[in-house]
């Protein structure tokens, strides 16, 4: 019966790494400017009813950000470099930060330097759209919280985009952020792939830890499942 919902979701590290299918999401998506919207395809939880560190943000002295405020929410879209905790080097994604509410997201536009933000969140879902000939691989993440990590600011301990995961993840050492932040969501762009070459084989979790061969075959199953489209 759980099978039916079709949202392949793991949990934990390691040894301790679980799998399950759930009941899927609302992933936020504006229709108005995309053709297809899969839905929640699958989830990532590292710390059972916690959050963790789910992204690091590497941002760039004068970033071109979009700025879009209203009365009851503020957006931002900007370029970032990423890495995940399973990373070993940073790729440039597309980024949106969403707050609703009266308060605004405070991102660094007058930095001297790169800055890192750390994502936090509970977990990390995968979904994909289409716009014409292209499907987005997107992550969503919500209930967030943005720590900022200014470099050369009077602050001991790591201060690069590398040295922080490392802390992070490698050495599991605290990080002191110098601003945290709560937004509603953050939407990543991992890709933009042509409608011919896409097949359901991405899995959100091989970014965050390493995914038995047994667990992909069961995503994989049960995308098999509900058809082999990406957005149906």
């Amino acid at each position: 019966m759980t099978e039916a919902y079709g949202v392949f979701c793991t949990e934990g590290h390691a040894s301790n790494l679980k799998a399950s299918f759930k009941a899927p999401r609302d992933m936020f998506v504006d229709l108005s400017n995309v053709d297809e919207h899969s839905g929640e395809l699958c989830r990532h939880t590292p710390i059972p009813n916690g959050k963790a560190p789910l992204c690091l943000l590497e941002i760039e002295v004068n970033p071109r950000i979009i700025n879009r405020a209203a009365s009851d929410k503020h957006v931002l879209y900007f370029n970032a470099f990423m890495m995940t905790a399973s990373t070993k080097k940073k790729e440039k994604v597309q980024i949106q930060f969403c707050n609703m509410g009266l308060d605004r997201i405070i991102l660094p536009t007058q930095a001297k330097d790169t800055y890192t933000v750390v994502v936090m969140a509970s977990d990390v879902s995968h979904y994909a759209t289409r716009i014409g000939v292209t499907f987005k691989l997107m992550l969503h993440m919500q209930d967030c919280t943005l720590c900022t990590f200014h470099r050369n600011v009077s602050r001991d301990g790591p201060q690069t985009i590398e040295e922080i995961h490392s802390s992070l993840f490698a050495t599991k050492e605290k990080c002191i952020a110098h601003h945290m932040q709560n937004i509603s969501t953050a939407k990543i762009t991992l890709a933009n792939v042509g409608v011919e070459r896409y097949r359901e084989k991405f899995l959100v979790s091989v970014l965050f830890v390493h995914v038995p061969m047994s667990f992909q075959e069961q995503y994989l199953a049960s995308r098999r499942s509900h058809g082999t489209t990406a957005c149906n």
